[in-house]
């Protein structure tokens, strides 16, 4: 998947798809791809009407943001960075309601020498 620039993610975040086996809306669930808001994570958690859902780590593609400019200011090229895409589903999300993947404050401190 790949930014469209506009900050809402890929053009196909919004669309919904049948889960695997589905045979439609009535009684089924659907796969959502999307940012994943609260409300999302609160579909997923318990079941009802999605299974999944593609959350956006704002707190990561911030600290991004900062580092692809102080790449810029500094002269350097981009990082040409990618965050990969995480899944979430009932069975991996441990009942959160956001997805703050771990590790990329340290990472970006590391870089930034602090």
């Amino acid at each position: 998947m790949t930014p469209t620039g506009a900050g809402n993610g890929p053009a196909v975040s919004r669309r919904e798809f049948d889960a695997p086996g589905s045979t439609g809306w009535s009684g089924s669930r659907r796969w959502c791809p999307g940012d994943g808001d609260p409300s999302a994570f609160q579909r997923v958690n318990s079941g009802q009407y999605q299974a999944a859902t593609v959350p956006e780590p704002l707190s990561q593609q911030g600290w991004q943001v900062i580092d692809e400019f102080n790449r810029a200011f500094s002269g350097r090229a981009p990082s040409g960075y990618v965050a990969p895409v995480h899944i979430v589903t009932a069975a991996n999300s441990g009942g959160a309601t956001s997805w703050n993947p771990p590790g990329y404050r340290r990472a970006y401190r590391k870089i930034w020498g602090e």
